[in-house]
Formats: C-alpha cells, structure tokens, sequence
C-alpha cells in the first residue's frame, strides 16, 4: 500500500503540474492510475513468472493468482474511467 500511495502522490505532482489537476482538488483518478500500474507491475514481476514456471497443483493457484491480478487492473482502470 505504501507504493501505491508513493505512486499516487508522484501521479498527482505530474497532473498538478501539467494543469489537469488543481492543487488540493479531488485526485481519485490519481490513485486509481497508481492502482493499474502497480497492479501491471506485479502481474509482470511476479504473478506471470509463477503461473509460467508452476506445474501440478501449483499451477492452479497461478492461475487463481493471475485472475484476481487482472480483475484487479480491470477494477482500476474501470474506476478512471467512472471518475
């Protein structure tokens, strides 16, 4: 949660200086991109190398781990576009 939240904030300083942002205006869109990319940044690193590496019963928690990853950025990246 910490790196989300270190994302966010590097996210919002962008979008405050690039004027899409106001400073101390709702940001939530911040905070979902910071979900996505993280989210994507642990479905590389990590949940896509076990799912390819497992065999037998390992292989169906990959899978399970490789679902809910991707619903999770799905979830986030629905969230930006609501917002």
């Amino acid at each position: 949660m910490e790196k989300v939240l270190a994302l966010q904030n590097q996210i919002s300083a962008k979008l405050v200086a690039i004027g899409f942002l106001h400073p101390g205006e709702d940001d939530r869109i911040s905070h979902h991109l910071a979900e996505a990319a993280f989210g994507g940044s642990v479905l590389a690193s990590r949940v896509v190398p076990s799912f390819l590496s497992s065999e037998g019963d390992a292989l169906s928690t990959a899978v399970v781990d490789l679902v809910e990853e991707v619903r999770e950025i799905r979830d986030a990246i629905d969230a930006v576009q609501e917002d």
